[in-house]
């Protein structure tokens, strides 16, 4: 969350400067821009979506291995170890498949980003010559503004980099939060409780044991 605050602010100090060295360049880098800005939006929503499928999917996978682990004396009994050993492969194979597709659709985002953002430095050189020769801009300045344009394309590509793991941890982290709010049917706190209650209640002659510790 540090580097996404840090790279956010260091983005908007940039456009800034740049806007303060050519408005026109930089209205062209924006331009070059919102395109990435546009598939972030899908790529952020669909890494959301994925990941909340990806934590369901590996807790049923825990299940699985759980529940095999905790009647290990059953499995061996019955001899169902390759039926066990089956269902894991299963679910484990369904988790390996969405994070294939986690990964290759981040793939697809940074070649995109990549693309656009540093395919922008050639429309600012191009650009910035057409100005330099109208005697608009001048050459220290096209200078000033590359490097700068270089901070801004840097931070922005650590921006969406960072942003697609905020989205893979919101993901993650909704079912904690639906355990968090959960309100359960019947409320164990507050209500309505009587001034008196009348009554007995007892227990006689009860008795217990373990049917593995008889003198317990």
């Amino acid at each position: 969350m540090s580097m996404f605050v840090r790279s956010f602010m260091f983005i908007i100090a940039s456009f800034v400067l740049l806007f303060y060295i050519s408005w026109k360049l930089t209205l062209a880098t924006i331009g070059c821009i919102i395109p990435v800005l546009v598939f972030a939006f899908f790529y952020g929503r669909f890494q959301k979506k994925i990941q909340e499928v990806i934590q369901q999917r590996k807790a049923e996978c825990s299940s699985v291995a759980e529940e095999t682990f905790g009647n290990v004396r059953t499995v061996k009994a019955f001899a169902t170890e390759k039926e066990e050993e089956k269902r894991y492969k299963t679910t484990n194979w369904i988790v390996y498949q969405l994070g294939y597709k986690k990964a290759l659709a981040y793939g697809v985002f940074s070649f995109f980003a990549q693309f656009f953002v540093f395919g922008s430095m050639c429309v600012i050189i191009y650009l910035g010559a057409y100005l330099q020769i109208r005697g608009e801009i001048s050459l220290g300045s096209i200078t000033s503004f590359l490097l700068y344009l270089m901070q801004l394309l840097i931070n922005f590509m650590i921006l969406s980099a960072v942003f697609g793991s905020i989205m893979s941890v919101i993901g993650a982290s909704t079912k904690i939060v639906e355990i968090l709010e959960h309100k359960p049917k019947i409320n164990t706190t507050g209500g309505m409780r009587p001034d008196s209650s009348n009554g007995t209640l007892q227990l006689k002659n009860l008795q217990f044991q373990y049917p593995s510790k008889k003198d317990v």
